[in-house]
């Protein structure tokens, strides 16, 4: 059974309107702690992508790459980075398996 109040009406009424001044609105705050957190979110996956990077640049270089190669491959997150080692494994020049790999 519905209240008394509501006796008559086409719809029943949902939840207080957040958008109104009700008292309990949502505060609008484009640089406050939305901002914060979407800030603090891309930069702790900035980190982790250097951190990504700083890993593979080293797994190159320890397989034979050198500097600049190991940079080349280590920014290509489309390389597999096994796939770019064992070619060094097997006896593959680096200057081959760059090709190969790009």
């Amino acid at each position: 059974m519905l209240p008394a109040a509501w006796e008559g009406l086409d719809e029943v009424p949902g939840p207080p309107s957040r958008i109104g001044g009700d008292g309990r609105a949502a505060s609008f705050d484009p640089l406050g702690k939305e901002a914060n957190v979407t800030k603090t979110q891309l930069q702790e996956r900035e980190a982790a992508r250097e951190e990504i990077l700083s890993w593979r640049l080293e797994q190159l270089r320890l397989a034979g790459y050198a500097p600049a190669q190991a940079r080349f491959l280590a920014g290509r997150s489309d390389i597999d980075l096994h796939a770019a080692t064992d070619l060094l494994r097997s006896g593959c020049p680096p200057e081959l398996a760059l090709a190969i790999l790009s």
